[in-house]
């Protein structure tokens, strides 16, 4: 699984805006892992604070770290700024105030190169609070293919968030969108990524800590909250997949 020309095998994306008081746990858990073939590039997305200076300390002293800064645009644009840079073959997302288990990294490539391959590895995550931890494991652990992916993001039958997985790099192209939304962006996107039928795969391993805090955005709130009119109805009558072979599938409908 190696990339040619010395590139390393998984990019590591980490938006980055005034997050002073959580960075140095973020990136420490970075740097801790005991897979060790990646590139981390941290978007200081226009911070005030000193995230940027502690972004460069650790850069400064890990090679595989690398500082993007940016005028402030959001989390979307800065994601797209750290897809744009990146060299790996495959994708990951971490949000700055959040954490990772030491062994994530190493989970999820080994389960992506199991059987046939796949195109996205997705493992638990659990919530981080200052007075306990709660893991919060998949409800499915049987492979997704076709547009099942999709589905089960619009039913919420699995975690919308782009954190907690391993995306294959060619998920991500020019003509994917990752629109600014105040609420819901990890979910629109992942919705755009399962109309290229992944295939999709599950690990049973608590990797990753999501950091609950206030004034964080949940960016994974689902589309219904944020467009109220969307029909809820089989994806398969909207236009976009008319035509489609038919599928059995339990999320077809609600």
């Amino acid at each position: 699984m190696k990339q040619p020309d010395n590139c390393p095998e998984i990019s590591v994306i980490i938006p980055v805006y005034n997050l002073e008081n959580y960075l140095v746990p973020c990136l420490e858990s970075v740097v801790a892992q005991s897979y060790r073939d990646f590139e981390a590039i941290v978007i200081n997305d226009g911070s005030r604070d000193a995230s940027g200076s502690i972004a460069e300390s650790f850069a400064a002293q890990d090679p595989r770290i690398r500082v993007i800064t940016t005028p402030n645009q959001g989390v979307a644009r800065a994601r797209e700024t750290g897809l744009r840079a990146a060299r790996g073959r495959w994708i990951c997302f971490l949000d700055g105030d959040d954490r990772w288990e030491p062994d994530i990294l190493k989970e999820l490539v080994a389960a992506a190169g199991q059987g046939d391959g796949c195109d996205i590895v997705c493992c638990d995550f659990k919530r981080v609070r200052d007075s306990y931890e709660s893991p919060v494991r998949e409800r499915r652990s049987e492979e997704l293919s076709g547009f099942g992916y999709m589905e089960a993001t619009l039913s919420h039958s699995i975690s919308v968030c782009l954190w907690a997985k391993l995306y294959r790099r060619t998920l991500f192209d020019d003509r994917l969108r990752h629109h600014p939304l105040p609420l819901g962006e990890d979910e629109l996107l992942n919705m755009q990524i399962g109309m290229r039928q992944p295939r999709v795969r599950f690990v049973d391993y608590v990797g990753y800590g999501y950091v609950q805090r206030a004034g964080s955005a949940n960016r994974a709130a689902s589309m219904w909250t944020i467009v109220p009119g969307l029909p809820r109805r089989s994806i398969r009558s909207w236009p976009a997949v008319r035509g489609c072979p038919p599928r059995s599938s339990p999320f077809s409908a609600c």
